[in-house]
């Protein structure tokens, strides 16, 4: 599981494309329960556990950030819509 973690982090800094199905709420959501996970094995002094576990929250901040990235920049591309003025004629 460490090694496959380890790939995906690689794949994700060659090719950002491949995020394109992560929903930003969800990444979130997972990187906020892997942090929980992370400071639950500093209080109980597990450090190999957090060792190995850094790698996943490692990667799921990555997955979030590129995602967040992503939804921020389309958000500012986005075009607002035009409002067009009308004349009104009085008859």
């Amino acid at each position: 599981m460490l090694l496959g973690t380890l790939l995906l982090i690689n794949a994700v800094l060659k090719n950002r494309n491949i995020l394109k199905g992560y929903d930003i709420f969800g990444s979130l959501l997972t990187f906020g329960g892997m942090t929980t996970f992370d400071i639950y094995y500093v209080a109980i002094g597990n450090w190999i556990s957090l060792g190995i576990a850094m790698v996943t929250t490692s990667y799921w901040a990555l997955v979030t950030f590129y995602t967040a990235r992503e939804k921020f920049r389309a958000f500012l591309t986005r075009k607002k819509p035009q409002i067009r003025e009308e004349t009104i004629e009085s008859v």
